[in-house]
């Protein structure tokens, strides 16, 4: 993780990278998806539903395969993905923040979330606590994700 100093920083950045971060279980989800590939082909051929399918499936792999990155900043924060882009918003936009088992989400004034990147360590996790609490203030005492 990125920042610019370590006591306070004024911008955090990070990347997450599954299938860099872990080779064996990057090869099993390779072999998996070739299984199913081979399966689609064999039940359908070749035909243009196939292909869509087999497209389909990899692109609902994309956290997977791709990597992700996050930066928050004074201003806001920035999202980065390379098949869906990048998306930037204010802390204005930001209603409060969730922190599931898994995952860290942004609920957006007038609905819908956003999913973080997940953190490299929890030394760094507990920085984009600190900084979220900084910034969108902290999250329901009971760990609710109701609104």
């Amino acid at each position: 993780m990125k920042t610019d100093q370590d006591h306070s920083p004024t911008f955090l950045q990070w990347t997450h990278h599954p299938l860099a971060a872990n080779p064996s279980r990057a090869a099993l989800v390779l072999l998996l998806l070739l299984i199913l590939a081979s399966l689609v082909v064999y039940w359908l051929g070749g035909s243009a539903v196939s292909a869509a399918l087999i497209v389909a499936l990899v692109f609902s792999l994309r956290d997977f395969f791709f990597p992700s990155s996050c930066l928050l900043d004074e201003a806001g924060f920035s999202l980065s993905a390379p098949l869906t882009g990048t998306r930037r918003e204010g802390w204005e936009s930001v209603e409060r923040w969730y922190q599931g088992q898994r995952e860290l989400k942004l609920h957006l004034k007038g609905g819908g979330s956003l999913k973080l990147p997940p953190a490299e360590s929890r030394e760094d996790l507990a920085k984009i606590h600190h900084f979220l609490d900084a910034h969108v203030g902290t999250p329901p005492p009971d760990g609710s994700d109701e609104l």
